[in-house]
């Protein structure tokens, strides 16, 4: 009768490709399935809680096999002692429940990444600690994956654990996750040595995780652990560390922002618009390149201004001939074409060049309390808020 079977697996990596099935390579899994077909008589796929790389080890790592075997568990554990070798071992076989699965069943995974005592002496940990906690939590941690396909669940995952111990000789990097992405450790060590050495700080992690950009952290560290050798640090964090980024057309996501202008003040209302054109509210914001969004304004004619402007305030226009100048108040603006003096405004704190114009073209701005733009969904934009956070509802 078919039973599944836990097993725990320890292992030195330096001579496995991996610990995944691979075609012609020496790899953890194939070592196990040869292993025990040759004890069980059966070809049966055995599932480890977790993929390492060539050269990771793994202590008590968890698999698991649906067996079609009778074999009692303790004649199976010293079976497969027999069979195993020199760099595995396999112990602490026991029978559960039908369904159990090791990569599934899984609530956390633990790692454990070794600093020797020469590259600890560059590192600041007080900064790498800093940076560790930011990253607690549930996130998208497409930043410090590997490119590949990803599952239903996307690059989100709950880390519960980023701590950066010390012992003996040598430092540890301890990561606990309810599961890891395709070289995140590696990833992450690789950005907390970056920020150790100062190569990089805090804000960088934090853009990276914010926008999903593998490009802004530095190389992954070496599977094997940092040992850069004494008085240098490892050349692999001098390199591939982006200290500019520039994003490129298919990175930017445009949106829509839909604003009531009934009783806002015209400056404010200017310049919170100007910075949703510009794009001042993404981390992504580059000065020389459109990356902001679209902007309705509604109620336009119930703008307000303070004082005495609405009638001191003038607008001049010229026609470039003799008798051209011609002036209007804010008052009589307001009366003819109420959407003119909000687009004017905006335009003053848009560059005055071609990307000024392109970026005043995505500014919709109608009298009345409708607009035709329903399509696309635009959100809610609070200009009272928007000094410390923009609260945004979808319409």
């Amino acid at each position: 009768m078919p039973r599944t079977v836990k097993l725990r697996v320890s292992y030195n990596g330096d001579r496995f490709a991996g610990s995944q099935m691979q075609t012609g390579q020496r790899t953890v899994q194939g070592e196990l399935e040869a292993a025990w077909a040759r004890c069980t008589g059966y070809e049966e796929r055995i599932t480890l809680a977790g993929r390492t790389d060539v050269g990771v080890h793994a202590r008590e790592q968890v698999g698991s096999v649906a067996t079609q075997s009778d074999i009692a568990v303790s004649h199976l554990e010293k079976s497969l002692a027999g069979e195993m070798p020199e760099d595995l071992r396999v112990g602490g076989i026991v029978e559960m429940p039908w369904g159990f699965n090791a990569r599934t069943s899984a609530r956390w995974r633990m790692y454990e990444y070794d600093l020797a005592s020469a590259a600890r002496t560059f590192l600041h940990r007080g900064r790498m600690q800093e940076a560790a906690s930011r990253l607690l939590g549930e996130h998208d941690f497409m930043a410090f994956a590997s490119q590949g396909v990803l599952g239903p669940r996307g690059a989100v995952r709950r880390l519960y654990l980023m701590a950066v111990r010390e012992g003996g000789d040598r430092g540890q990097l301890l990561v606990v996750a309810d599961a890891f992405l395709r070289q995140m450790v590696r990833r992450l060590v690789g950005a907390l040595v970056a920020v150790g050495t100062g190569k990089i700080g805090t804000l960088e992690i934090e853009r990276a995780l914010l926008m999903r950009e593998p490009r802004l952290m530095p190389a992954p560290a070496p599977p094997g652990g940092v040992d850069p050798g004494p008085g240098r640090v490892s050349k692999l964090y001098r390199r591939d560390v982006v200290k500019t980024y520039t994003p490129k057309p298919g990175d930017i996501t445009r949106g829509w922002w839909v604003i009531d202008g009934e009783g806002q003040h015209l400056g404010r209302l200017a310049s919170e618009v100007a910075k949703l054109l510009r794009g001042k509210h993404k981390p992504m914001f580059t000065p020389f390149l459109d990356t902001g969004d679209f902007v309705i304004v509604v109620n336009a004619e119930k703008i307000v201004i303070t004082g005495k402007k609405a009638q001191q305030q003038v607008y001049y226009r010229y026609s470039g001939y003799p008798g051209g100048l011609k002036e209007r108040t804010f008052e009589e603006m307001r009366e003819r074409n109420p959407a003119k003096a909000l687009e004017l405004a905006v335009k003053g704190m848009l560059p005055k060049n071609r990307l000024g114009d392109a970026l005043h073209g995505k500014l919709k701005v109608y009298a009345g309390a409708s607009h035709p733009h329903a399509a696309q969904q635009p959100q809610a934009f609070n200009v009272l808020s928007s000094r410390r956070d923009a609260t945004a509802t979808e319409l």
